[in-house]
């Protein structure tokens, strides 16, 4: 058990001060930035003829301000260390990471052209892959020197300019990861690191598979065809059996992992956790740990006693849950909310025809995931704040949502005529934008937007409903755009029989696509739109903008537009636009501004200016 109180140990230590651990520890290989934490214990190996070396805390006494090396041998893919010296604790700031030795003064710092020292104050260093498991490591005020091992007797570590570098260096984390007894009756994958991935065991064939795609960011593996499971049953309250969904159970004859037929559970019951490692304990007086081995070329399984793993470097096997079966829930106003657990395959695949909204807040996403199959361009993808990084790029509207607050992480980009819909409000923390193409005949138009717009773009007008009044509905001219609030707008520009376009923005606004978008009677829309049964009640705005028509049940509304809605017994109902500003007003006499009747057309230059007249965006009354 001392493996399990040693881990224990280092626990309660680190919760304190995050000092190094106590020893002898094992590092395993990582491959990703992601497998970087924020604070973590790392070894930083280089090779050299073939051998791995890591990179010390102490300087060389040979080569002046280098670091001196501890030889590792053959590289594998984990290494039991016994000296603190030869890691490094590695922390994330702002700036990059800091890289922090168990000596005083402690912070690896860069000196010289290509030289190391170790000073009092952080200094910021930048980590980054070479895609094929390797990492580059310069310092953030020289990025062109790169930190690579050198010489031969002795060898040591410096920095080298880039292009005369290898700068290919191995990082080993301090393993964390030991083996939790399963929950009798529980489904479990049995995997191992190898490779630079996790794999698991196949209970069909006993071979590893890679759970790349499968293993979400929870450490949940997803259900699926290649992903063998598991189910454990306790004959006693340490010993259990694992058996396929088959009813063969695992188990070991002559030394050699095998497959068993199903007997009862007290005969096949002879796996058992200890000190950290899934046990083989059928044979008395000599316990077997399941293991992994990587060389070049494969990664296999073994099975070592406790002493030759600690010896070895092959890495330990541990129970992951399966999740369970994915489930999607389709809400009548397109929101599709996920539950279970979704690999990155499923999960690319789910056709998402009629989507407005995807809801994966409820499920982990997996830590490779891939496109989605999006056909609405304005649909949201929601997720918990602590996966967003796991977002695919190709994701286009991802909101991350805690427990404070939902913020947009990449810009929003809402396109005309397709579904919006916003089942939790956000904050377009990265911009958001909505571009249409706009009449260009000055005919009125309606507009409803679910976020604020400071100001109506250069060469429109725009109105707010004011009030019907018997056969009339009045409306009242606005210089921005209120978020939910229906609009008429108009193109003031030269008149033309086609479209220009129409395009607005914000920053940092609250975006919510409120059910109650209506004012008095004049409605906003975001999602697809057919009068039914609201026929002889809702009236939508003709093609020349001067009058709401009743219209019958068959007719439709593209989404970013507003209907009215009214029990008023008319065919039509003309728009009438409300006197805003003074009688005669001096601006009417500049002969270089364009005035607009109240239907949104070009009041004649050579025509005296007579009634209620739009110049300059405000409205006037000329006698």
């Amino acid at each position: 058990m001392w493996r399990a109180l040693l881990w224990l140990c280092f626990l309660s230590v680190q919760a304190v001060a995050q000092s190094f651990p106590d020893l002898p520890a094992r590092f395993v290989r990582i491959y990703t930035m992601e497998e970087l934490q924020e604070t973590g214990f790392y070894a930083i190996g280089a090779l050299s003829d073939g051998e791995l070396y890591f990179m010390r805390q102490k300087p060389t006494t040979e080569v002046s301000e280098k670091l001196s090396v501890a030889k590792a041998g053959v590289l594998q893919e984990a290494y039991t260390l016994t000296t603190n010296i030869n890691f490094w604790k590695i922390s994330k700031i702002a700036e990059g990471w800091t890289i922090e030795g168990d000596t005083t003064p402690s912070y690896l710092v860069p000196a010289g052209t290509n030289n190391f020292k170790q000073g009092s104050q952080p200094t910021p260093w930048i980590f980054s892959t070479n895609n094929d498991g390797t990492f580059t490591l310069v310092a953030s005020s020289q990025p062109d020197y790169g930190v690579d091992i050198r010489g031969k007797t002795p060898h040591y570590f410096g920095r080298y300019k880039i292009l005369d570098s290898h700068a290919h260096l191995y990082l080993y984390k301090l393993a964390t990861a030991e083996a939790t007894a399963p929950a009798d009756g529980s489904e479990v994958a049995l995997c191992a690191q190898g490779r630079g991935e996790l794999n698991a065991l196949d209970g069909s064939r006993l071979s590893l598979q890679s759970t790349r795609g499968y293993l979400l960011v929870n450490d949940t593996i997803a259900p699926g065809e290649s992903i063998g499971t598991w189910r454990a049953d306790y004959a006693n309250d340490t010993d259990f059996s694992l058996t396929t969904a088959a009813g063969q159970t695992l188990c070991v004859t002559d030394g050699r992992l095998n497959l068993c037929p199903r007997s009862a559970a007290s005969e096949q019951a002879c796996w058992r956790v200890d000190d950290g490692l899934i046990t083989w304990v059928g044979n008395p007086g000599a316990p077997l740990a399941l293991c992994a081995v990587t060389d070049d070329t494969s990664t296999t399984i073994q099975l070592l006693s406790p002493e030759a793993y600690q010896a070895s470097g092959a890495s330990a096997f541990l129970f992951h849950p399966v999740g369970a079966p994915p489930i999607v829930t389709k809400a009548p106003d397109g929101v599709w909310q996920l539950s279970g657990a979704w690999s990155a395959d499923t999960l690319s695949r789910l056709a998402l025809t009629g989507a407005t909204a995807l809801d994966l807040t409820r499920v982990s996403l997996p830590r490779h995931a891939t496109p989605l199959a999006i056909e609405n361009p304005n649909m949201l993808v929601y997720v918990r704040a602590a996966e967003a990084d796991y977002a695919p790029q190709e994701w286009p509207h991802v909101v991350a949502v805690s427990n404070q607050s939902c913020q947009a992480i990449r810009p929003i980009a809402l396109h005309d005529k397709y579904p919006f819909h916003t089942p939790y409000p956000f904050v377009a923390a990265q911009g958001i934008s909505y571009e249409r193409e706009a009449h260009a005949d000055h005919g009125w138009e309606t507009l409803c937007l679910p976020f604020d717009v400071a100001q109506l773009p250069l060469g429109f007008v725009g109105e707010t409903f004011d009030g019907l009044q018997g056969a009339d509905i009045r409306f009242t001219p606005v210089q921005s755009v209120p978020a939910n609030t229906p609009l008429i707008i108009a193109y003031t520009g030269e008149e033309t029989a086609g479209t220009v376009p129409f395009q607005v923005s914000a920053t940092g606004v609250t975006v919510r696509t409120a059910t109650d978008s209506t004012t008095a009677g004049l409605a906003g829309n975001y999602l697809p739109f057919v009068v039914g049964e609201r026929e002889g009640r809702c009236y939508l705005l003709n093609a020349t903008g001067d009058a709401f028509v009743l219209s019958d049940a068959a007719s439709t509304l593209a989404p970013f537009r507003a209907y009215l809605e009214t029990t008023a017994t008319r065919h039509t109902i003309n728009v009438r636009h409300t006197q805003t500003t003074g009688l005669h007003s001096p601006s009417l006499k500049n002969k270089t501004s364009e005035s607009y009747r109240p239907d949104g057309r070009r009041w004649p230059k050579n025509k005296p200016a007579h009634g209620i007249l739009i110049r300059d965006g405000k409205k006037y009354i000329s006698k």
